[in-house]
């Protein structure tokens, strides 16, 4: 779960290489919509889960996926549907499209790059969790 410091709340979300670029080209501060008939934009309250997504989904679709955190006003957020997607772990905020530029100037500071992963790094972790699927240790 993440933490709210002084009114506060860090999210996380997996980016393709693609749009790593964009949010790069715009000095770190804001996101663009996925794709052009994107209705939502889901931050992630999880690191673990936005790292299996930039991992299992990215790497493996665009050969290279990256997972970022960035700060909001606990206030701001708490305006968004938050869901669950599978497991209790996997909470997101649905954030309408319409309300992305309002979120995106609610960021607190810069955005932060935390991880990278290439299709590469998606293949070792499907060997080493089937090795311990088998018993392996």
């Amino acid at each position: 779960m993440s933490k709210a410091i002084t009114g506060h709340i860090d999210l996380y979300k997996a980016l393709s290489p693609e749009q790593l670029a964009l949010l790069i080209r715009s000095n770190w501060r804001r996101f663009s919509p996925d794709i052009p008939q994107q209705k939502n934009f889901y931050p992630k309250l999880n690191r673990g889960y936005a790292e299996a997504i930039a991992r299992q989904w990215h790497a493996v679709e665009y050969s290279a996926g990256f997972v970022v955190r960035f700060r909001l006003p606990a206030d701001f957020i708490k305006g968004f549907e938050l869901q669950t997607v599978g497991y209790d772990e996997h909470l997101e905020y649905k954030v309408p499209i319409a309300a992305l530029e309002r979120l995106n100037h609610a960021i607190i500071g810069s955005v932060e790059l935390l991880s990278a992963f290439t299709s590469d790094d998606n293949l070792l972790w499907q060997r080493l969790a089937n090795r311990a699927w088998l018993g392996f240790h």
